[in-house]
């Protein structure tokens, strides 16, 4: 099984300039490795729409690499976004799931015949262009850089082992005024970078 925080740190390292949507209990320790906060999207009330709100960003902006931090029970709530995911083709967007096996935010409760899904297999099931799992460091540290520069939507499977202090420290529903936050900061940096409109 991957360290967490280890796997996490690879996707930092490589992620250059890309927007990152960090996903439920991955957002707290994401927000303490990241060195571009300007363009990190902290999504702990995701509920299984963090690659939703990934998708939209990358199709708005096909010019920039989008990463989704994801985590194993939030897909489940959602499975149909891989379809639509894989349905739009975005050649920018990395969906990464975390699986642990549990569900944080229900005080790390065991997802239902976990060790039998295959979210690899979903995703490839569902039209991904690249699909990948990993359940060794040193494995998906020789490959993260192919990785991120694969066309998407590429889909990447971390076994990681659970980490019950992320758990404990599950932040607190806030009404998604730290998404609103984000957004808005991320909206302004990504303004910036804007290609010109052609006229």
């Amino acid at each position: 099984m991957i360290p967490l925080e280890e796997g996490l740190r690879l996707i930092e390292r490589f992620r250059n300039s890309a927007v990152v949507v960090a996903c439920e209990e991955n957002g707290r320790p994401w927000a303490d490795l990241s060195h571009d906060k300007g363009l990190d999207l902290p999504f702990p009330d995701a509920l299984g729409k963090g690659v939703s709100l990934g998708l939209g960003i990358a199709l708005a902006r096909p010019d920039k690499k989008v990463v989704v931090v994801d985590t194993d029970g939030g897909l489940l709530a959602n499975l149909g976004a891989l379809a639509t995911v894989a349905g739009k083709e975005p050649a920018n967007l990395c969906h990464f799931v975390v699986e642990d096996g549990i569900y944080a935010y229900r005080g790390g409760v065991a997802i239902p015949n976990i060790g039998r899904i295959s979210f690899a297999n979903l995703a490839r099931g569902a039209g991904y262009t690249s699909v990948y799992e990993f359940k060794d460091l040193e494995e998906f540290a020789l490959q993260i850089e192919e990785i991120m520069q694969a066309p998407g939507p590429v889909f990447v499977c971390l076994k990681v082992k659970p980490d019950m202090s992320l758990v404990a420290d599950f932040p607190d529903f806030d009404g998604g005024e730290g998404l609103r936050k984000a957004i808005h900061t991320v909206r302004e940096v990504l303004a910036q970078s804007a290609p010109p409109e052609k006229g």
